[in-house]
């Protein structure tokens, strides 16, 4: 077509518009999203706005430029639990195209290159402003996001919703000055600390147990059976969590001593005793119960078959992983 080409300096003078207008607009978009999930909460609470500062659940995370431990540029952000909206981000950079363009034209001249870094850095165009290693990213930006919350929206993360190994968590725990940050895990990642509890539990347990038989086997700890016991963890706590924002500390106290009950209803369902009504005191009584003993007690029919269950000895094996994964902590 005969159409001159855009120079090195005039396409990347281009890119820097674009990308001034891009930043402006999704600053706008943050913003609204903020005052979106202030109204909710308000709403909810039932009070008027006064301008105090409310908590919010959020979830965080945060991912790389590439895989590994090598990435020079990982991003950040925290996403409203209730709205479902990006609140805020951060990126995180240790290289910069710029000064590595300039060093490689004043190779051999360090005092030159220095002079203008310094400038360069000075106007706020150094792309830098991550030192350390490539996982610390994660914690480092977590820090700046919980900081700028109450400035930014007038927020406070209170419940930060992440994977079950973050640890960003550490470096936000006593950010705020007048309440701590409380870590709430996904039901997945705790879900499957349930399986690796019980895998790692039939690794260790060596030789035969108190009934003469191996821990592993038919009819007893089989990976059918933990993958078993996993499912029913989960829906133990899916079944119990709260819904609606900002929920009182009653609704909480009561949500989380239902969790536990079942859960450990969980543990005794699955383990035959020889008193029936003592292995399945803890399941939900009444014709609904997912408990097919306590649905025939108020039915008077006889469904319940029980040909599943471990055998007694699992009761004291198994319980102090129950116990350990049904903690508040």
């Amino acid at each position: 077509m005969n159409m001159p080409c855009l120079s090195k300096q005039a396409y990347y003078k281009q890119v820097e518009t674009i990308l001034d207008v891009l930043e402006k607009v999704t600053k706008e978009e943050l913003i609204s999203a903020g005052q979106k999930l202030r109204n909710m909460i308000l709403e909810e609470t039932g009070g008027p706005d006064t301008g105090d500062v409310v908590d919010a659940a959020v979830s965080f995370d945060g991912t790389w430029a590439k895989r590994g431990f090598t990435s020079l540029t990982g991003v950040v952000f925290v996403v409203s639990v209730d709205t479902g909206e990006v609140l805020d981000y951060h990126v995180l950079s240790k290289a910069c195209q710029k000064c590595s363009l300039k060093k490689s034209q004043c190779t051999g001249d360090d005092e030159r290159f220095e002079e203008w870094r310094r400038e360069h850095v000075a106007n706020g165009d150094c792309d830098i402003n991550f030192t350390g290693s490539s996982p610390a990213m994660e914690a480092e930006g977590a820090q700046v996001l919980w900081k700028r919350s109450i400035e930014l929206h007038n927020i406070r993360y209170k419940w930060m919703v992440s994977d079950g190994d973050s640890k960003a968590f550490n470096t936000i725990e006593n950010i705020y000055s007048d309440c701590k940050v409380v870590k709430l895990d996904l039901v997945g990642h705790v879900q499957k600390s349930m399986g690796k509890h019980l895998m790692n539990l039939k690794a260790r347990t060596k030789g035969k147990l108190a009934d003469g038989k191996p821990i592993g086997g038919e009819g007893r700890l089989t990976e059918g059976k933990i993958k078993h016991l996993q499912k029913f963890y989960g829906l133990a706590i899916r079944q119990n969590t709260l819904s609606k924002a900002n929920s009182s500390e009653r609704e909480v106290d009561v949500a989380e001593y239902t969790m536990k009950k079942n859960i450990i209803a969980i543990l005794h369902h699955s383990v035959k005793l020889k008193d029936p009504a003592k292995q399945h005191r803890f399941c939900p009584l009444g014709e609904n119960s997912w408990c097919k003993w306590q649905q025939d007690q108020a039915t008077g029919t006889k469904t319940y078959k029980g040909d599943d269950c471990l055998p007694e000895v699992f009761l004291e094996i198994l319980k102090p992983t129950f116990l350990t994964l049904s903690d508040s902590k």
